[in-house]
Formats: structure tokens, sequence, C-alpha cells
């Protein structure tokens, strides 16, 4: 899991277009989008044009929804029986 307030002011964003330009990101959390199998599919994430900061419940809450949208991705592609090769 990931937390990022003050991208504007961390080298590693300083030029990124969305931080420096729209929609002018000062906060990013990320959840990891992980299968069952361990593929890694991307990332959940929320971002805001404030500084914030997530507690301990937040970032669980964030983990959570990550899960669910894995699980719904994993149904779809049974419900399709797609066999993905991985």
């Amino acid at each position: 899991m990931q937390q990022r307030s003050r991208g504007a002011r961390l080298r590693r964003f300083m030029e990124n277009p969305l931080v420096t330009g729209a929609p002018h990101i000062r906060f990013y959390a990320g959840a990891p989008l992980v299968t069952s199998n361990g593929m890694r599919l991307g990332s959940l994430c929320v971002i805001d044009k404030e500084p914030r900061h997530l507690d301990a419940e937040q970032l669980m809450v964030l983990a959570n929804f990550a899960e669910v949208v894995v699980r719904e991705i994993e149904k779809d592609i049974a419900r399709v029986g797609f066999k993905a090769r991985f």
C-alpha cells in the first residue's frame, strides 16, 4: 500500500504532468491489485488536489476495496470461461 502527499515537493513527482498541470495532484494512495495466483494487475488509486493523510482504518478500507475489485475481475474471468496463461 502506498500513500503520498506533497507530490509537487517530492523530486520523483516534480515533473509529472498530473502534478504540474491539471488535475494538480497533491495526494495519492494506492493499493495493489493482485490475483489469487499472484499476477499483478495494477492498483486501485485515490487522488486529490489537496494534501491528505489516510489513517490506518482508511488504508484498510482501500485495501479491502482492492480485494473486492480483484474478486470481481476473477469472477468475470471464470464466468466467461477465460483461462489466462500466467
